[in-house]
């Protein structure tokens, strides 16, 4: 909620309000897919003239930026009986906004940085 109120007061139409509010809640449901243990995350959002940034990042549930290379994708694990392609979460990240990039380092964490445009 708080980042569809924040996307609505920069000036996006409902669309790009509905996208913003897409992407926020995959990249969270990717953090819990993958994440071990304890699961918690950082979230920011920063209003700017030429959009909207958004930085969400976990605390250092072991994630590893070469599985995602390789495969192009957020990993995910799969549940029993239920089919999950983490290709088609990553590839809707860069459809849903102008510019995604995926930082990770063992131990660390992972950050996901997004920005849509005015």
């Amino acid at each position: 909620m708080a980042v569809s109120s924040a996307a609505n007061t920069a000036g996006f139409d409902i669309e790009d309000i509905e996208d913003i509010k897409v992407a926020v809640s995959e990249v969270c449901h990717q953090i819990f897919c993958t994440g071990k243990g304890v699961i918690s995350y950082n979230f920011s959002c920063e209003l700017g003239e030429e959009g909207i940034y958004i930085s969400i990042d976990d605390t250092g549930n072991n994630h590893d930026l070469s599985i995602m290379e390789s495969c192009g994708c957020l990993p995910c694990r799969v549940r029993a009986g239920e089919l999950f392609d983490p290709m088609t979460s990553f590839h809707m990240l860069k459809v849903l906004m102008d510019e995604v990039d995926v930082f990770s380092d063992r131990n660390e964490g992972l950050l996901i940085k997004m920005f849509k445009h005015l």
